[in-house]
């Protein structure tokens, strides 16, 4: 029989789902059973024959290779089995089979087996027990286990802070023993290796499969379980591996975020992994104190009650950012099962619980050995006794997957039944049932509480920005909004043109279908948010979106719905900043409101899941509080000096918000001070005073996001996710010239970027804050040109077109106000009217027309809607094109809405393709496959030729020749092309669907 987990060896070895023979032969393929491995190859032309691999040879014979037998079918060519044959022969690494019992036999110990030594075992439970009243506080420390000598010389290497050394003295044993399975490793040995940064080659279920006992192993396990959540499994891991001699800084890091009390590790144990930021906290903590005594000067100087409500939200959001774990009892395991092998000839630690039945992992002389308990079922009669168990009065013991067991095996397997039926007779007995978990502190909310202290005091300044900034953007909105009554009823017909432009664009905000915009990134985006992990725009990010989708549904549906919602706040905003600045009464302020309402980019963006549109909120509502003319003034004269500095530091708190969100708006919120004093707001003086306040008052948190930044894109640039900076300036000035909104006519009718240069060029009051309003907006177009795609343009140049917008009414009450001076009959001012009907009709409805023509991508949102739906009323779990699925994705998104599935007693995680197998095994309800459009994608540069024809990726085209699937549903799709990036074939239509693999019969 096949041992666990060895899909990745067999595709490892048979080169992939495209490996080449001879004569036009190639493997297809492969699947693997219990007891063999059949290997599926195509001919040249479309003929099929299958190749087995088994653990020993078969009645026919066979050629024996390192995976095993090999019996190739008659009919393959010569030379084709030949190439076969090498290609198996040149394995890297042999395949691990076992022999399974035969049906009926009774396993019995040999005669002379020495007897189990009760002194021995009695002294090994002692000190497990030892150890874990230790970790918990209980009792003393027991005196430090001895490690064997290559292990402690590492041991001390790596505490003396030189882990290359470490990893030097252990590499004669660690990785050839990891390649091995059946090799054996001194005990602490991989737990000080992987401590000191040894790469284990295996995934960390693997890890735990082999090394149960090892520490380290145990924590990373317990990670892995604690983020799928499943957290009483956790809690057994780490009880598990602080039975351990060995200490680990680790485990007890992960006992806390699960809310056991344990204390801290002595001084010699394994250190904590370096923190992933590679910063320390105390720039974070800085700020932190920065923001807060920023508030507080705001609230005491100005009297502030917005000010004063920030400064609690943000003390309260840091507090609850990272809430203390709920209290969980330390995992109970009964005393016959702490050391249930101790005193035989296998040495194990305590039996691990795994959902439903207990394992022991034990080292045997002859390798190791794993021994499983699992509960009888009371409606039924006992299992006859077969070879390989024992039975005890409510449970089986058994050797799974041993013909011939040896005697330590046979001596281990009757220790294990003795030390199962103590503890049914103790007297709190043996349950497998998990506990029922307890209930989480928030649905859905992420736990920090092992985050490390970079990160923590990261993850409490964002939340507290993001909410004191959420509060005074909300007083800035309701005072913009005061004044649209302030003055009673519209008094003259561009104030009711005004009004009714507003009503038409919260109109369309509502009607607009929502839509996914970032070529499957938006579902990666979201489940960063869902999952707690901070994107890499900035920390500020996951505050703005994430508690809506902690609190709420975790779908891309909610941000999009927030957007509308943001996004309609931002239009008064915007409007009374121009009203403010660029637009005087009258014409100008109508026409900017009916931009604002007709233009269909706008709301096409606020539909979207794009997490520009909550910071463009913030740094607009920074910029009102900047150009606020209602501070109050001392009789006469100007506002003093404690109300200009309130209005400077409530607007720092905005701004610096709003750059924790979006890396370019760091470089906006740096102009901003120039940009006050350039658009002559506010006297000379006063508008120095409040700019300096303003750069002084956000600079620590732009300087922490400006580190950040920086960090996170030289690690994409290493990953190569992120292209180097080349020349910034020339990228800068190319989106400036026509790489922006306004120059594409898909996104912006041509009539508005005239309407803008009119503004700019005509002479007129406002022509001075116009200029200095669009220099602050095209700076902030070119500060997103590092890795700027068109598909991104709308999201990313939204806050600058919402700035220009008033420039561009300016400059229609100009060009009318030029036109009617040469001619002002009423069918001239018809007729200029007419004119810019027809040339804003025609360039807004072709900009409708291009933002909302069908895509392959809206295709494959309504593809998994509708899987979604069906999983969700049937339960199982999911297999689908994955980044860890051939070939390598490379720069071939491949994020999927996995947060649509919830996970629950009948479902389960995602799989990928290539462990679909895998599922099988393990997924206790159906088992789905969702082959969508992903399965044609394929990033190549934009020199690169288009693939002719349709065809999909191999490993997609093999799941789809499989004769176990039944189809749920299935469509031919129309191949819409590319939407920003180069990834589908030329040719369509595009089959996909959903599937159920049908199981055998047991």
């Amino acid at each position: 029989m096949l041992s666990p987990g060895q899909d990745a060896l067999v595709r490892e070895a048979v080169g992939g789902a495209e490996g080449a023979l001879e004569g036009g032969w190639r493997i297809a393929g492969f699947a693997i059973a219990r007891d063999r491995v059949e290997l599926r190859l195509a001919g040249p032309e479309g003929e099929g024959l299958t190749a087995v691999l088994r653990g020993a040879a078969g009645a026919g014979g066979g050629e024996q290779t390192p995976l095993g037998w090999l019996e190739a079918p008659d009919a393959l060519p010569e030379g084709a089995a030949r190439a076969l044959l090498a290609r198996l022969r040149a394995a890297p690494r042999p395949l691990a089979w076992r022999e399974e019992p035969a049906e009926g036999a009774r396993l019995e110990a040999p005669a002379d087996a020495p007897p189990p030594d009760p002194v021995a075992r009695e002294a090994a439970t002692r000190e497990v027990g030892a150890r874990w009243a230790a970790r918990r506080g209980e009792a003393p420390p027991p005196p430090e286990a001895p490690l064997e000598p290559p292990v402690a010389s590492a041991l001390d290497a790596l505490l003396a802070g030189d882990a290359a050394a470490a990893r030097a003295s252990l590499e004669p044993l660690v990785p050839d023993a990891l390649r091995d399975e059946a090799s054996a490793l001194a005990p602490g040995a991989l737990s000080v290796w992987l401590a000191a940064g040894g790469d284990a080659g295996l995934t960390v279920h693997a890890l735990g499969e082999r090394f149960p006992d090892e520490p380290r192993v145990a924590a990373l396990v317990a990670a892995s379980l604690r983020a799928d959540d499943d957290l009483t499994a956790a809690a057994d891991w780490v009880a598990h591996g602080l039975s351990a001699p060995l200490d680990d800084a680790l485990l007890v890091s992960e006992a806390r975020a699960l809310g056991l009390d344990v204390v801290s590790p002595p001084a010699r144990a394994l250190p904590l992994p370096p923190s992933p930021e590679g910063h320390p906290a105390w720039p974070w903590q800085l700020a932190g104190v920065a923001l807060a005594l920023t508030l507080l000067l705001a609230a005491l100087r100005h009297r502030s009650a917005s000010a004063l409500l920030a400064l609690l939200a943000a003390g309260l959001a840091a507090w609850l950012a990272l809430p203390p774990p709920a209290a969980r009892p330390f995992p109970e395991l009964p005393r016959a099962l702490w050391a249930p092998l101790a005193g035989g000839p296998c040495h194990s630690g305590p039996a691990l619980r795994e959902r439903s039945a207990l394992r022991v992992r034990a080292r045997c002389p002859e390798g190791p050995l794993t021994l499983s308990v699992a509960a009888l079922d009371p409606s039924r009669p006992p299992p006859p006794p077969s070879l390989g168990q024992r039975l005890t009065a409510h449970h089986r013991v058994s050797l799974p997957g041993l013909r011939r067991p040896s005697p330590p095996a046979l001596q281990s397997l009757a220790l294990l039944a003795a030390a199962v039926a103590a503890a049914e007779a103790s007297p709190g007995g043996l349950s497998l049932a998990s506990p029922a978990e307890p209930p989480p502190p928030s649905l859905g909310r992420p736990s920090f509480a092992d985050a490390p202290p970079a990160l923590r005091a990261e993850l409490r300044l964002g939340a507290a920005a993001v909410a004191a900034a959420l509060v005074l953007a909300l007083a800035t909105l309701a005072r913009t909004l005061a004044t649209f009554s302030r003055h009673g009823p519209p008094r003259d017909p561009a104030e009711w043109a005004t009004l009714l432009a507003f009503a038409a664009a919260a109109l369309a905000h509502a009607l607009v279908p929502p839509h996914m915009i970032m070529v499957y990134g938006g579902y990666g985006l979201v489940s960063d948010l869902a999952t707690g992990t901070i994107p890499r725009y900035g920390v500020g990010a996951l505050f703005a979106y994430g508690p809506l989708l902690w609190l709420g549904a975790a779908d891309h549906a909610t941000l999009q719905a927030a957007n509308r919602l943001l996004g309609l706040a931002c239009l008064p905003l915007a409007w009374q900043l121009g009203c403010r600045l660029v637009a005087p009464p009258g014409l100008a302020r109508a026409a900017a409101a009916w931009l604002f309402a007709l233009l269909p980019v706008i709301a096409f963006d606020h539909a979207s899941e794009s997490i520009v549109v909550f910071p463009t909120f913030l740094a607009l509502a920074g910029l009102c509080r900047l150009t606020d003319p209602t501070a109050p003034r001392t009789a006469g004269g100007p506002a003093p000096p404690s109300a200009t500095d309130a209005r400077a530091l409530v607007a720092a708190v905005l701004l610096g918000a709003a750059a924790l969100c979006r890396p370019e708006i760091l470089i906006a919120a740096a102009l901003v001070p120039l940009w006050l004093v350039a658009t002559g707001a506010l006297p000379t003086r006063q508008a120095r005073r409040v700019a300096l306040v303003t750069a002084l008052a956000s600079l620590p948190l732009l300087a922490v996001q400006l580190a950040q930044a920086l960090a996170r894109s030289a690690a994409l640039q290493a990953e190569g996710a992120l292209p180097g900076l080349g020349s910034p300036l020339a990228g800068a000035l190319a989106v400036v010239l026509h790489r922006n909104i306004l120059t594409r006519p898909d996104f912006t009718p041509p009539l508005v970027g005239l309407l803008v240069l009119a503004g700019l060029l005509y002479r007129s009051p406002q022509r001075r804050a116009a200029l200095a309003t669009a220099a602050l907006a095209f700076a902030w177009m070119a500060a997103t040109a590092v890795d700027l795609v068109d598909i991104s343009i709308p999201r990313l140049h939204m806050p600058a077109l919402l700035l220009l917008i008033p420039v561009a009414g300016l400059g229609l009450a100009e060009l009318r106000a030029r036109w009617l001076t040469h001619d002002p009959r009423p069918a001239s001012r018809a007729a200029f009217a007419a004119l810019l009907v027809v040339l804003f009709t025609a360039g807004a409805g072709w900009s409708a027309w291009r933002l909302q023509r069908p895509s392959n991508e809206d295709a494959e949102e309504r593809f998994w809607r509708d899987v979604a739906a069906v999983v969700q009323r049937t339960g199982g779990c999911v297999a689908t094109l994955d980044y860890p699925d051939p070939p390598v994705a490379g720069k071939t998104p491949r994020f999927v809405p996995a947060y649509l599935f919830p996970e629950g007693p009948d479902r389960h995680p995602f799989y990928p393709l290539s462990e679909l197998d895998r599922a099988l095994a393990r997924c206790p309800g159906p088992v789905h496959v969702a082959l969508g459009l992903r399965c044609y994608a394929a990033y190549r540069e934009a020199e690169d030729p288009v693939p002719p024809g349709r065809e999909p990726l191999p490993i997609c085209r093999d799941v789809w020749r499989r004769a176990d699937l039944e189809p749920v549903f299935e469509r031919e799709l129309p191949n819409r092309g590319d939407l920003g990036f180069e990834l589908y074939p030329a040719g369509g239509p595009l089959r996909v669907g959903l599937y159920r693999v049908s199981r055998p019969r047991r």
